[in-house]
């Protein structure tokens, strides 16, 4: 049986203006307040992993230990966030209480909060908190 992951980034949330002074036109990025820090949901440039998308897979891919799986579970939606220095925190499932996290679920983000520092995505030219989504489907060939 062999499991299969396809990963995509998701960015959401509310408008807020982010300006960088030197250049033109307006740079606009989406931000809102969690815990007294402003963290953002798109900005001019998006954190990221070592060389992108396949170094995300490869992470994951190595880190993973395998679990119980339901047949019924096809997909997994981690919310985490990238902080200005590039480090991993607040790792979650996206709208799941932690108590109904699934061992599949647990395993993804034990390995999440494992990982390397990214490269930390920027607003105007600073580096920012981002919030990102990364939806993980699940497919088992057998």
């Amino acid at each position: 049986m062999v499991l299969v992951v396809m990963i995509f980034f998701v960015f959401n949330g509310v408008v807020s203006s982010c300006e960088d002074k030197r250049n033109s036109p307006k740079q606009t990025c989406l931000m809102i307040v969690e815990n007294k820090k402003n963290i953002y949901y798109e900005v001019d440039k998006p954190p990221v992993y070592k060389d992108g998308i396949s170094d995300v897979l490869t992470f994951f891919a190595r880190n993973v230990k395998p679990v119980p799986i339901s047949l019924s579970q096809n997909r997994i939606d981690l919310q985490f966030i990238v902080s200005s220095d590039g480090k991993v925190y607040s790792g979650g499932i996206y709208n799941k209480k932690e108590l109904d996290y699934s061992p599949v679920e647990k395993e993804y983000l034990r390995a999440l909060s494992t990982m390397p520092r990214w490269e930390a995505g920027k607003c105007g030219g600073k580096k920012v908190d981002v919030k990102m989504r990364l939806p993980i489907l699940l497919e088992l060939n057998m």
